[in-house]
């Protein structure tokens, strides 16, 4: 998992049990995320997840992510 680092405004690797409520991760394609998430930015501003493991519906859903935060780069969004 790629974890925001504020101070170095960069992701960096690091593992799911360090993770907090509120930050910023970095998810890449095919990778599992064993947390609800709320989508900030996204490859052509949507993306599908697939919610098995966390209510038993195997079909993906697709999520939008949010369309002002679209134009930042991934130096800005270490930020938020």
């Amino acid at each position: 998992m790629l974890t925001a680092d504020v101070a170095q405004r960069i992701f960096k690797m690091d593992s799911w049990q360090h993770l907090k409520v509120g930050q910023v991760i970095k998810v890449l394609r095919d990778q599992l995320v064993p947390a609800d998430i709320l989508v900030l930015k996204s490859h052509h501003n949507e993306c599908y997840v697939e919610t098995a493991n966390l209510d038993g519906e195997t079909n993906l859903k697709q999520k939008s992510s949010v369309p002002m935060l679209q134009g930042l780069a991934s130096s800005q969004l270490c930020r938020l």
